[in-house]
């Protein structure tokens, strides 16, 4: 499977919420990096994001492949992000998706936006709550 193709997957499962397609993605001990919670595996990551979003849309503005020995991709995203409680965010990300060997899973996805952008958004409940974003 191309990795572009992996990095799809993983956007229209976010977007679905699920769970289940998300970690098929994914390799056992795969993490995820983000300005918010630092490293956490995907399950707990995504467990937490998906309990705090109402929705998600995330619009792929461009695209960058890795240099390096180590398979990597890059996406250049727009999120709206709509919290459980009604409030929207619009922020930029970049998605660095590196990947096993193989190129069938996905190893590691660091999330790289400016969390103040999100945290003005949010008071300190919703900041300790989403920790893990």
């Amino acid at each position: 499977m191309y990795t572009f193709e992996l990095c799809r997957q993983y956007q229209q499962a976010l977007r679905k919420g699920s769970l289940s397609e998300i970690l098929a993605l994914f390799e056992p001990e795969a993490t995820v990096v983000t300005p918010l919670s630092g490293e956490l595996g995907v399950r707990a990551f995504h467990e937490r994001l998906f309990r705090n979003t109402q929705d998600s849309i995330v619009r792929l503005i461009n695209m960058f492949e890795g240099l390096t020995e180590k398979p990597a991709v890059a996406l250049q995203l727009r999120h709206t992000w709509v919290l459980r409680n009604g409030k929207s965010i619009d922020f930029d990300c970049i998605s660095i998706f590196e990947f096993a060997p193989h190129l069938q899973k996905i190893n590691k996805l660091t999330l790289v936006y400016d969390s103040a952008c999100v945290r003005k958004y949010l008071d300190q409940a919703e900041v300790e709550s989403l920790a893990g974003i």
